[in-house]
């Protein structure tokens, strides 16, 4: 039984306060194509680490949340995960590996509205 690849499908690309060049990869299971360029919001990762003082808790995991900007209505609507294992995502700081899970499935109700838009979807630690 061979296990099916990930390509990278969806990347926002920006820099950081310091210049450095960072990478929000999104993944999709048996895409072999070039990376579809998602404009990021103004901020377009951002994290909350479990900061809890349970000194018998071994597991610390990370929540937070990618933006990016949609131009048209329905533009990345293929980038929403069906399920919480649906999107494998990565992001990566001046090539350092930072952050590694997924995007979490959640129902979307936006209004649409004309012109540019800003997504935000919410992701969780592996």
């Amino acid at each position: 039984m061979s296990i099916p690849s990930r390509g990278i499908k969806w990347q926002i690309h920006f820099k950081s306060l310091k210049g450095y060049d960072c990478y929000v990869n999104i993944y999709l299971e048996g895409y072999t194509g070039t990376p579809s360029q998602l404009k990021g919001g103004e901020v377009p990762v951002y994290f909350e680490e479990d900061d809890s003082q349970n000194l018998l808790k071994n597991i610390r995991y990370k929540t937070g949340y990618i933006s990016f900007y949609e131009e048209t209505y329905g533009e990345w609507s293929d980038v929403f995960p069906s399920t919480n294992l649906d999107r494998y995502v990565e992001v990566l700081y001046n090539s350092q590996l930072m952050f590694r899970g997924f995007l979490q499935a959640q129902t979307f109700e936006n209004e649409w509205e004309p012109g540019p838009r800003l997504i935000q979807i919410p992701i969780v630690s592996v």
